[in-house]
């Protein structure tokens, strides 16, 4: 409905102010700069328009704190006037019983998800890991499966030069395009050839 670089309305906007502070939390605080929505709303407890935040802790430190966050789509202001709603405390969701799942393992800095629901794109730095979810599948048994079960199918390098901080799928989800920051290059795409006889 708008044309590039239009102005947005504040009747088209809702702001949720959210903090960390819920019980599930390792601390009251965390950073993440990984963030999707999810398009489809499979297994209980799910639904469209839901979105995830994966926090961002040093590897080499703290990355056993790392969590995968949900804000489900309930919790936003039914008014869309560019109001706000009281903080609302983001719960952390999937297994976190050892330090050896996927979400553990790094310090992510950017996410993405399919529009069809059945890849997760996660990213570093400098590399991308792809996680698949099954039809019927929430994102947290995708993510972070109970025992630390949960790895990814697929590690490549971003072929972005420079920190990598952005990971987004097409909307056919055939490629992924990261994005560096600053001045630090080129975006890169990273094209899929997907083989039906494997």
């Amino acid at each position: 409905d708008f044309n590039d670089n239009d102005v947005i309305p504040m009747s088209y906007l809702s702001l949720l102010t959210l903090d960390y502070r819920d019980a599930s939390s390792p601390t009251d605080f965390a950073d993440s700069e990984a963030m999707f929505i999810d398009h489809v709303g499979w297994g209980a407890g799910s639904r469209v328009g839901d979105i995830y935040l994966v926090t961002k802790w040093d590897e080499s430190k703290r990355s056993g704190y790392n969590r995968l966050f949900k804000i489900p789509a309930s919790v936003w202001p039914t008014v869309m006037d560019g109001s706000s709603t009281p903080s609302y405390s983001v719960k952390a969701v999937g297994s976190y019983n050892d330090r050896h799942g996927a979400l553990q393992q790094q310090t992510w800095t950017g996410a993405d998800a399919t529009y069809d629901g059945t890849l997760i794109a996660l990213g570093t730095m400098d590399a991308n890991y792809l996680f698949l979810r099954c039809p019927g599948a929430t994102v947290e048994e995708a993510l972070a499966a109970p025992g630390g079960t949960t790895r990814s199918c697929l590690q490549w390098n971003s072929p972005s030069p420079g920190q990598v901080e952005t990971i987004s799928w097409s909307y056919d989800g055939m490629r992924t395009i990261n994005i560096p920051e600053g001045n630090n290059g080129a975006m890169g795409w990273t094209i899929f050839v997907y083989d039906s006889t494997t």
